[in-house]
């Protein structure tokens, strides 16, 4: 893949996601009218007035700052929606318990034991369903801020048919639950991939963490929603969202420490080790109900910040030395691009709950975007890198491969050579079963060589291999030793053939030399002997080669060769 078909590709992917996002609900169709209920509330906190502007954005305002014990109560009269079937109200708040009432009378309620008994309440999704008769009566919803400087308490609030509102949610959060999933089981299966490789894989260790980082992605961006774990409450996948976050940062430094040996070594191992510790004091503190784990976690990207430009520094060095493979250029694309997406996608939250930046349906299309684009752009390049170790890894063997044949193999008649015939001798030592070697010699090499020439010796060489191979193929090992030395080897059943192969060999060769045209004619003397007959290799192979010379004399006083 050249870098203008990368480029493409990588271009194509964000349209698709970037055009799913923002035009997925409106091409949504629902059976019945679905409306949002952000606007319009009246708004009291801590039972006094806070506004009574119809055009409210309540997203706006909860982002603003609240404190625990905090009691904020909201109301506003449900519009006429039509008739419609198993009317309901979806509401998604975090960090608060929650009485929902109907024209002041409580209705249901969620949370408020875990809120009373002190523990953490984390994001939650809601959908309560209506009584038909929903027409103008009053909805009311009363929020217990149950953590310090919560954000985010409502996210969003709909009203419809409660099947159109559970289309609505799965349609709108279809991008993040389809990465996820496909986030986790990659890095699972690549996980899985690198154990059985590892004899082979390079860079096991920073393979592990890619791997293990892509599946911590893939649970982060699931998590953010609450969508994913079907055996887990809100809060416990809420703080799962956040702990994870913390362990990946910490993931990313040991990461880029082994991708990158660091300049300033002990600077970094110092800001490794804050980032750890960091985190693990948070996620204690956490659990002993001292702070929330989500309180002050703006800091946390001052840790990621840090990282990244050691990560930028780190590179910058290793490109300035030539150091720079593609792999590598992958890697850093990767980790860059999507702490640099996820960082400017929690940024703009905060920027938007300190009212820096307005709250409407493109930003938070925007913000869905960065936090599905982050880990996208991860899990592509991460798909590119292995693919590309994969082919090394492919070249590399079939590199060993060509050594090996190399090694083992005849150059010119593809037979094996005196190494591979080592071998065999080295097994035939090792087993007690008789054996016999035929020893055979090509007639007339040098005088072909002398007078045709050395590419015409070549031929008559190759000629007689490929006679061998068709004679001996499937009922015994041959090779040849060098020049004009051929050996075969016959083993069990076929170790009484040796008078029947040498018949068929010579029949061969007078096929061979009647089809060609060439100036010589190929014949060969051949001599065999049993292991019984010599006892080991050595003198069985020596009283064959003796009996090849005495039938190649004969031969010759015959006058069946030159």
């Amino acid at each position: 893949m050249n870098k203008n078909q990368f480029r493409l590709l990588v271009l194509l992917s964000i349209l698709l996601c970037v055009t799913n996002s923002f035009f997925s609900d409106r091409l949504m169709r629902y059976h019945y009218p679905v409306k949002n209920l952000n606007e319009g509330w009246m708004i009291y906190k801590n039972d006094e007035m806070v506004s009574g502007t119809v055009a409210l954005n309540v997203r706006t305002y909860f982002h603003g700052d609240n404190h625990r014990g905090d009691i904020i109560f909201m109301e506003r009269e449900l519009e006429d929606l039509g008739d419609i079937r198993f009317p309901s109200v979806y509401i998604c708040n975090g960090f608060t318990a929650m009485e929902v009432f109907l024209d002041g009378e409580p209705y249901k309620e969620y949370d408020l034991h875990n809120a009373a008994a002190g523990r953490y309440v984390g994001w939650n999704n809601h959908l309560i369903t209506l009584p038909d008769d929903y027409k103008g009566r009053t909805l009311g919803i009363k929020l217990y801020v149950t953590e310090e400087h919560a954000m985010d308490v409502v996210r969003n609030i709909k009203f419809g048919n409660a099947r159109d509102l559970e289309h609505w949610f799965v349609h709108t959060y279809l991008n993040p639950m389809m990465l996820g999933a496909c986030l986790c089981m990659l890095g699972a299966i690549l996980c899985v991939i690198s154990i059985v490789f590892s004899v082979v894989m390079k860079r096991k260790m920073i393979n592990a963490i890619t791997n293990v980082l892509c599946v911590m992605l893939g649970m982060i961006t699931m998590s953010y929603h609450g969508i994913p774990f079907l055996y887990m409450d809100a809060s416990s996948c809420t703080f799962l969202f956040y702990a994870l976050i913390m362990v990946c940062v910490g993931l990313s430094y040991l990461y880029v420490r082994m991708l990158y040996p660091p300049e300033n070594k002990k600077l970094y191992l110092a800001s490794e080790i804050v980032t750890w510790v960091y985190s693990v004091i948070r996620i204690l503190l956490h659990f002993l109900q001292v702070l929330s784990i989500h309180e002050y976690f703006d800091l946390f990207l001052l840790l990621v910040a840090v990282c990244v430009y050691h990560v930028y520094r780190n590179y910058r060095k290793c490109r300035e030395d030539g150091n720079i493979t593609f792999t590598r250029k992958l890697e850093f694309v990767a980790f860059v691009s999507c702490s640099g997406l996820m960082s400017i996608f929690w940024l703009s939250v905060r920027l938007t709950a300190l009212g820096i930046l307005p709250d409407n349906a493109l930003l938070r299309q925007i913000r869905l975007i960065l936090l599905c684009l982050g880990p996208m752009v991860f899990l592509f390049l991460q798909c590119i890198d292995f693919l590309w170790s994969v082919s090394e890894l492919y070249s590399r063997r079939v590199e060993n491969e060509d050594l090996i044949r190399v090694a083992y193999e005849d150059v010119l008649t593809k037979l094996p050579n005196r190494a591979q015939m080592d071998r065999k001798v080295r097994e035939l030592e090792e087993d007690l079963a008789d054996y016999c070697v035929i020893s055979m010699d090509l007639n007339d090499l040098k005088k072909v060589n002398d007078t045709y020439g050395h590419a015409q010796g070549d031929e008559l060489i190759r000629t007689f291999g490929s006679a061998l191979k068709a004679v001996f193929a499937g009922r015994g090992f041959c090779c040849r030793l060098g020049g004009d030395e051929f050996v075969a080897i016959l083993e069990g059943e076929h170790i009484e053939d040796a008078d029947q192969l040498i018949k068929e060999l010579k029949k061969k060769m007078e096929e061979s030399n009647q089809m060609s045209n060439s100036p010589w004619k190929c014949s060969c003397a051949c001599g065999y002997a049993f292991r019984q007959e010599g006892k080991e290799w050595h003198r069985t192979y020596l009283l064959a080669d003796q009996r090849m010379y005495k039938s190649k004399k004969e031969g010759k006083e015959n006058g069946d060769f030159s």
